[in-house]
């Protein structure tokens, strides 16, 4: 009766065995179809991201530069405005999500001039910073290079300079330079803001925090962009600090470390 009891029980445990195999199996497809699922989401959102801005960015500068509109000429740009920036905000948020769910990120360092990387963003925010009147100065390195990832570094500078047009009244300026301290390139983006109260500081890169400074022309905020911002340089062997007087504004720095040496232009 124990050699029968005995070889039922090995028998469970053997089915048990192959189940918990079939089980894994199953697992490792569901998590790589799920890699794929993101990954082509991530392309999609990312490709279509620069287009949408771009547009709006020439739906803008047509409203400022044509005179005379009409009425409903004029609502009529203001929808597509409206209908570019849902579409935007929906895009920036899938890729917050994705870049927050990512465990381990797909870095790829190279030898980049990283003046050429902060100027193509700073271009592109331009026409957004004209707005609200506000001019974006800048002083920086003809050639700068650090091993980083161009695409994720633009997006920490967009998050940053995007953060610094939202923050600022009109009639302001947002300083953008770039510089080298000792072994290090450094990025600072100044703004003209509130600045950052004592009590907003230690949860300042944390992940779905309102602040207490907020948006100055109801912009959207997700809460998410200064928390992917460390992520992202800290994965490329970076840091990012933040200096900031209540009432005077604040400046963000980035810093990567550098290749070569170069003379400023």
């Amino acid at each position: 009766m124990l050699a029968n009891l005995n070889k039922e029980v090995l028998k469970q445990q053997d089915e048990i065995s192959k189940q918990n195999e079939e089980l894994e199996h199953k697992n490792r497809e569901l998590m790589e179809l799920n890699n794929e699922k993101n990954y082509i989401i991530g392309i999609v959102a990312h490709d279509l991201k620069s287009p949408l801005f771009q547009i709006k960015g020439l739906v803008n500068l047509f409203r400022l530069s044509t005179k005379n509109l009409t009425q409903e000429q004029q609502e009529f740009i203001n929808l597509m405005i409206q209908s570019i920036e849902r579409a935007s905000s929906m895009i920036s948020r899938i890729l917050d999500v994705k870049a927050l769910e990512s465990k381990i990120l797909d870095i790829n360092l190279t030898k980049t001039n990283l003046t050429e990387v902060v100027s193509e963003v700073v271009n592109d925010y331009r026409i957004i910073a004209k707005e609200k009147e506000i001019e974006i100065e800048t002083e920086l390195f003809d050639e700068c290079y650090c091993h980083i990832d161009t695409d994720y570094v633009s997006q920490i500078f967009e998050n940053l300079i995007s953060n610094a047009i939202k923050f600022s009244p009109s009639n302001r300026s947002i300083f953008v330079k770039i510089g080298q301290v000792q072994d290090k390139v450094r990025v600072s983006v100044r703004d003209e803001g509130p600045g950052i109260s004592e009590e907003d500081y230690p949860r300042l890169f944390e992940k779905f925090q309102k602040l207490d400074a907020r948006p100055t022309a109801g912009e959207s905020s997700t809460g998410l962009g200064l928390s992917i911002v460390k992520k992202y340089v800290e994965a490329m062997n970076g840091r990012v600090f933040v200096e900031s007087t209540p009432g005077e504004g604040s400046t963000f720095h980035v810093e990567f470390p550098k290749v070569g040496h170069k003379q400023m232009v």
